[in-house]
């Protein structure tokens, strides 16, 4: 058996070393994405910060549930080579979980998600030499593969993340989507696209919103479309690059199905940071890549001739009561001139949506203090 407290930047410790396990997205708390099924198995904390203690026991053979866990979800693995649970950013060899390769039972074991969130410094982070404020137990043994199971879910967290959120209704939307299908259908070359005449201009919007800058930096750092989910039907794809902020590697998206067309039908928005200055500046690159015949998918060639840059700052205050502000502030530059209308509409449209959300997390903070 081995304890260890782990941190995160990201809301996330993970199982890695490389194993073959079914894909599974439909719980609150072990994680396995379509294209991590080879990879890393990722399990969802509270707390974005920490400390985490996590305890890892290898067995000889199936243990009783545990007393006192709020959630325990179970799954077969593959392991292809040792496996330890560890930092999303870090490379040290972490906490032992399986020994070799082999087929094994993986039963992760969680108590006090969302429990003592509040609980950090100024900027919402939290101070070194905290107590853990989560605690995690994780059990292996050896098994021929069988189904997941979800025993338990009845954390604070696992059940306000159960539902899947309604769509938002905000105003800013209907410009916003009619913007992105503009810029979508210029990208496809189809009927209607305008003709760019290379002339290029920027386009710069700010937002303030309730929270804290370090709380929200990784998504606002890394956001392509909030709307792809939040106001519309279907759903954006992303892959590449991860949220590791690692300059110069590439990330991608595309807009399926949604009514969110900013990539076009063809297209791919593929952007990577320059800078990064946590929590408080980002900058990135983007450019839309379009599919060229009789080439791998992946082999796109680059729709502008020049990357547009998107910068963001993020600074915290606090109001009379102490509450976090938070102002973003995007500008994206070196945009096509007939773009910059249209993307100011899609910029406002993300914002609104950050906004809405922030609220509905300051209010369920504030009713997890109300005795």
């Amino acid at each position: 058996m081995y304890t260890d407290v782990l941190s995160s930047d990201h809301g996330v410790v993970v199982l890695r070393g490389g194993a073959r396990a079914e894909a599974w997205e439909d719980n609150t708390l072990l994680l396995v994405g379509v294209e991590e099924a080879m990879g890393d198995l990722w399990i969802q904390t509270g707390s974005q910060w920490g400390p985490f203690e996590v305890t890892t026991a290898l067995l000889e053979s199936e243990p009783p549930l545990r007393d006192g866990y709020e959630d325990i979800v179970e799954l077969s693995i593959e392991a292809l080579g040792p496996i330890a649970v560890t930092e999303l950013d870090d490379g040290d060899l972490g906490i032992p979980v399986v020994p070799s390769a082999g087929s094994y039972r993986i039963r992760v074991s969680a108590r006090g998600r969302l429990h003592d969130r509040d609980r950090g410094d100024e900027d919402g982070e939290q101070e070194l030499g905290e107590d853990p404020v989560e605690w995690y137990f994780i059990e292996s043994w050896p098994a021929t593969p069988a189904g997941r199971v979800v025993h338990r879910m009845t954390s604070a967290y696992a059940l306000e993340h159960t539902d899947e959120p309604e769509l938002m209704r905000i105003p800013e939307a209907a410009a916003g989507l009619a913007a992105s299908q503009r810029i979508g259908r210029d990208v496809d070359g189809g009927a209607g696209a305008r003709t760019l005449t290379g002339d290029l201009g920027s386009l710069r919007l700010t937002q303030t919103v309730r929270g804290t800058r370090r709380k929200m930096f990784l998504v606002v750092s890394h956001v392509t479309s909030w709307s792809s989910w939040r106001v519309t039907e279907g759903s954006w794809i992303f892959g590449g690059g991860g949220n590791r902020y690692e300059l110069g590697a590439r990330m991608s998206a595309y807009s399926s199905d949604t009514a969110d067309q900013l990539t076009g039908s063809n297209g791919t928005i593929i952007s990577w940071f320059t800078e990064v200055d946590r929590p408080r500046r980002a900058v990135r690159l983007w450019n839309w890549g379009v599919k060229v015949p009789g080439r791998p998918a992946w082999d796109k060639d680059m729709f502008l001739p020049t990357d547009t840059r998107v910068t963001t700052t993020l600074e915290t205050s606090r109001d009379d009561h102490g509450d976090p502000w938070t102002t973003i502030e995007h500008e994206h530059s070196d945009v096509p001139i007939e773009w910059v209308d249209d993307l100011r509409d899609w910029w406002s449209m993300q914002l609104a949506i950050h906004e809405v959300e922030q609220e509905a997390e300051f209010g369920r903070a504030a009713r997890r203090k109300t005795p």
